[in-house]
């Protein structure tokens, strides 16, 4: 009789224990779910990468990696999440890669691709915290400067500078303590060394010129995130700093590189002179850019999200490769049937009514 008790209560403690780990283990993917991570990594061969992920729901998730000093558009990966043994996190890419994190409170800390921890002097900086990146969009200023109808700002440090572009108007540079130059906003045009953007004037200090790389950055004192890398260059001046395109509409006010046609992505070598490639110019209404073998320019229309080209006028070059003839008829045709448009994670897509036509990188 006395063992039989003793067994009971082993059952007992073995189900009591097992219910508790089910709760801890159920507790641990609530407290998850629907939570966003960030920090800004370490990169080999570049500024550091801003790493945002969000853990859905569904257990799905989607994270978010933007190479700073190299591009702005950041690289999106989508899969699903999971919990081992209370304290691991783990994503599986669709891809069939995998990721892990040790969960650690409020905190997730990335493991190498061993699954082990990550050791040396930039260990913190694979802590993520649970909070969305601080990015210039997030920032409360954002809707102060919409109201104010500026379209790019920018700002730097030691000492504090400030830039405001408004391309229907003027363009003002501010320094603190210093000058302040307001002008009369040119036409953007391409740096043809950096390939950055820029806009120049003469002022009474001097040859103004302000330069700004979709290559992201990184404030280096609020850690702020932001779309571009900005120089400004007046006199003999010289200041750098970071900005942000800020009303929806200008942010198409730029160049753009296509990337794919009708679902498939275009390589380089698909054409023997230039990836096709549009400026969109929303102060004259204009589009000019190249089909990959021709020039081209003509009018375009543009509303809240509708975008349609007019009559594109294009030189006579033949494509002398085949392919590049048959991908220079599918782009002019996909031009001639877009009617609406989306700016989304730095990409322009090209839509006729709910489908993408085509879809569009910054060129950077």
């Amino acid at each position: 009789m006395k063992n039989r008790i003793v067994l009971f209560i082993a059952i007992i403690a073995l189900f009591t224990a097992c219910d508790n780990s089910n709760n801890n283990f159920s507790s641990t993917v609530e407290s998850l779910e629907g939570s966003t991570y960030s920090s800004i990594i370490p990169c080999a061969d570049c500024e550091g990468i801003a790493f945002e992920l969000t853990l859905k729901e569904n257990q799905k998730y989607e994270s978010s990696s933007v190479y700073i000093g190299e591009s702005s558009r950041p690289f999106i990966e989508k899969g699903t999440w999971s919990v081992k043994e209370d304290t691991l996190l783990a994503l599986e890419e669709k891809s069939g890669t995998s990721k892990e994190f040790t969960i650690d409170d409020s905190l997730l800390v990335m493991l190498d691709q061993q699954g082990k921890e990550i050791t040396g002097s930039l260990t913190d900086r694979y802590i993520l915290d649970k909070q969305p990146l601080k990015t210039a969009e997030r920032h409360s200023q954002w809707t102060e400067l919409q109201k104010e109808g500026v379209d790019f700002r920018g700002a730097g440090n030691e000492p504090f500078w400030r830039l405001k572009i408004d391309f229907d108007n003027n363009t003002r540079f501010e320094v603190l303590d210093g000058d302040t130059v307001v002008i009369s906003t040119p036409e953007i045009e391409k740096d043809s060394t950096s390939k950055a953007r820029l806009i120049k004037a003469e002022t009474e200090s001097g040859s103004f010129t302000a330069l700004f790389s979709p290559i992201g950055c990184t404030d280096s004192m609020s850690g702020i995130l932001f779309t571009h890398r900005v120089i400004v260059e007046i006199g003999e001046e010289t200041y750098r700093g970071c900005g942000s395109m800020i009303t929806d509409r200008y942010k198409l006010h730029d160049f753009w590189t296509l990337h794919s046609l009708n679902n498939a992505e275009i390589s380089e070598e698909a054409f023997l002179r230039q990836l096709p490639a549009l400026q969109i110019n929303l102060n004259k209404q204009q589009v000019h850019g190249h089909t990959g073998c021709n020039q081209l320019n003509g009018k375009l229309t543009i509303g809240q999200d509708s975008l349609s080209f007019g009559e594109l006028i294009t030189t006579k070059v033949a494509c002398q490769d085949q392919d590049a003839r048959e991908l220079e008829s599918q782009f002019k045709e996909a031009l001639s049937e877009t009617n609406k448009y989306d700016i989304s994670n730095e990409r322009l897509l090209l839509l006729h009514d709910e489908d993408t036509v085509m879809t569009f990188h910054r060129s950077e």
